[in-house]
């Protein structure tokens, strides 16, 4: 197979990549053609997307960063390129330094390291190199996809952990990604898959609790034999529920915490509990769920009260009282809210104090807090969160509040904040949104999209849409070509704006999309298009989107999205239909 050519050039701003397939080939258009630009100090400047356009050429733009000539660069391109009759597809990574004062050059091929780009049958590519696999379900407009990339998966703290494991990052939107999900039954963003080398499932981690919990779990399978009986205990579950064993898993959670057969699926004497460790008691609070509610109260009860950080806590909290909410329970669920409400506020005030300002006209939000890593600060967020759920109308806001202000502070700090730093000195002082937005600031934000993402959510429910807007639209500048920032900038103003300008940020969304993001794309200009009154093209633009293939997996969210696009669509006819005998007033043409 001829290899492809590719050479970079700078002009004003802006980083030129060109990729030429070589003769009887071309890139293939449904993997991505990946650009990153690294300033070799251990931070991501720049991380771009798109589809590959074109059978002979495909050229991507990048934004450069801030005083580009003080430092060179890595760039590192991938992609995959294929056999003009399609009888074999190969990835390929390339590279290229980029000196500063340079202005084009070529890059070179290289051996394709352990992530594989999303080509036929990734899994089992990387299980012939000979290491466990991590096998990362991902999507674009998931916040805790983006946070696991940044924090984890591309920090240079944890480059030598990752290096024991080959690294598959499959995009969940993309139809390619549909066999493996149905073949693994994901159906949660994101999910890290640990597999052996000889394919069993030997993890299955759902969601993102930060990167410390994440590389704990990875070392303890590195490890090998279980140091003790706990820990045994421990893997042997999480293996089975990975494999979706869920009774079975169960049946041996319950063996190691010693709750008995007659409580499987009730309650049981909590004093039991004391003796175990967080991990164990974590697990089996999200086990019995479903299984055993009942269980499932105490357990989560006992996690809380011996988890190693504030937010976790507060989420196991959170679990139990819902589970009460739902047998019926609600004074209960009260009281064990307010109960550790109040610890809960004690812990992190003492730790870590912050004063908050609003403005009157909530134009700015002002606060002085001390510093910690990154991580830190974003369990003390999650807290901040949980507790804004919980507490009256009064005190929600300024919650709120305090979950967005850590969350930016985790972005402007050091991720590796010494604990000389958190412990003394004076507090940070912090204003939102000004201070995301200092264009010396920037290269923070293109690594941390996760966490901006959750910031502004934030913002939202904190009632601060003119502190959210300006750090969303930067972001948008940041990632022009990006589904998610234009997706998100159209859901705010719909949400936030009474629609204005919401059909212009939904269509670049849409243009940008691909596979199942297209039919949320669609499902969000329909809205749009609805909110200001024209209904006609709403039902082209859902009818367009319920025309693409159905894929004959059942365990991906595509039907789910073309329900959603199937009710909307009922809507916008009926609109359409009450308009035609009653033309409504102001509408755009």
């Amino acid at each position: 197979m001829a290899s492809p050519t590719i050479q970079w050039a700078k002009g004003a701003g802006v980083l030129r990549v060109v990729a030429r397939p070589g003769p009887g080939t071309h890139l293939a258009p449904e993997v991505p053609f990946r650009c990153l630009l690294d300033n070799e100090q251990g931070r991501r400047v720049r991380w771009s997307t798109e589809v590959a356009s074109g059978r002979r050429r495909t050229l991507l733009k990048l934004p450069l960063p801030p005083d580009p000539e003080r430092q060179g660069w890595t760039l590192e391109v991938r992609a995959a390129v294929c056999n003009d009759d399609e009888s074999i597809c190969s990835p390929f990574v390339a590279t290229a330094r980029i000196a500063a004062g340079s202005m084009s050059g070529p890059v070179s091929l290289q051996d394709l390291p352990p992530v594989q780009s999303l080509v036929p049958g990734p899994v089992d590519a990387a299980l012939k190199q000979g290491r466990p696999v991590l096998v990362d379900f991902s999507a674009s407009w998931c916040p805790p996809c983006d946070r696991l990339r940044d924090e984890f998966l591309h920090e240079p703290r944890w480059e030598k952990l990752l290096s024991s494991f080959s690294l598959v990052v499959l995009d969940a939107d993309d139809p390619s990604s549909f066999p493996a999900k149905e073949r693994y039954q994901v159906g949660a963003y994101p999910t890290l898959l640990v597999l052996s080398q000889d394919g069993q499932i030997l993890d299955r981690m759902v969601g993102f609790d930060g990167a410390s919990r994440t590389a704990e779990r990875l070392k303890s399978l590195l490890a090998g034999s279980p140091g003790d009986a706990s820990s045994a205990s421990l893997l042997a579950v999480r293996r089975l529920l990975a494999s979706g064993e869920q009774a079975a898993a169960w049946k041996q959670l319950r063996v190691a915490l010693g709750i008995p057969p007659a409580a499987a699926t009730g309650s049981f004497d909590e004093t039991v509990l004391p003796g175990f460790g967080y991990e164990l008691l974590a697990l089996g609070a999200e086990l019995s769920t479903t299984l055993a509610p009942e269980s499932s109260v105490l357990l989560a009860r006992a996690a809380a009260e011996v988890a190693p950080s504030p937010g976790l806590a507060a989420g196991h909290v959170d679990s139990g009282a819902q589970v009460l909410d739902q047998l019926g329970r609600a004074e209960e669920a009260e009281s064990l809210r307010s109960a550790f409400e109040e610890r809960l506020a004690a812990v992190v005030g003492a730790r870590s104090l912050v004063t908050l300002t609003i403005a009157e006209d909530s134009s700015s939000l002002d606060a002085e807090l001390f510093v910690h890593p990154s991580e830190v600060q974003t369990d003390y967020a999650r807290a901040a969160w949980y507790r804004a759920q919980w507490a009256a109308n009064g005190d929600r806001r300024l919650l709120f509040a305090e979950a967005a202000i850590r969350l930016a502070a985790s972005v402007l700090m050091s991720p590796h904040a010494t604990r000389e730093e958190s412990r003394g000195g004076t507090p940070r002082r912090l204003s939102l949104p000004d201070s995301l937005l200092q264009p010396e600031l920037r290269n923070r934000l293109y690594g941390a999209e996760g966490a901006v993402h959750d910031l502004l959510t934030a913002l939202g429910r904190a009632g601060l849409p003119d502190v959210a807007e300006p750090i969303g639209d930067t972001m948008v500048e940041l990632f022009p070509k990006s589904f998610s920032w234009h997706f998100r900038r159209a859901g705010f103003r719909l949400e936030h704006r009474n629609g204005e300008g919401a059909v212009a940020s939904a269509r670049l969304a849409l243009k940008h999309s691909y596979g199942d993001n297209h039919l949320r794309a669609c499902h969000r200009l329909g809205r749009a298009l609805l909110a200001v009154g024209r209904p006609g093209e709403a039902v082209e633009v859902l009818e367009d989107g319920l025309a693409q293939r159905v894929p004959e997996e059942q365990r991906v969210r595509t039907h789910r999205y073309r329900e959603q696009l199937s009710v909307l669509l009922a809507s916008a006819r009926a609109e359409l239909g009450r308009d035609e005998v009653r033309p409504r007033e102001g509408a755009s043409p």
